[in-house]
């Protein structure tokens, strides 16, 4: 899942993880660091980035 928010949310404008939970005033994503909970007024976009178990072809 991807994140972008209105306004800086620890120091960043975006994240990119795992969605872990939703609930109706938030999103929690796993980062490869840490744990963020998203506040949902803070959200300007969100998008899944599905993770494909086979390899691209071109």
């Amino acid at each position: 899942m991807r994140c972008w928010f209105r306004e800086p949310l620890q120091g960043r404008t975006e994240v990119r993880g795992r969605l872990l939970d939703v609930a109706a005033d938030r999103l929690t994503i796993q980062t490869e660091g840490d744990r963020v909970e998203v506040p949902r007024e803070v959200l300007s976009k969100a998008r899944l980035d599905a993770e494909v178990p086979w390899p691209r072809h071109a």
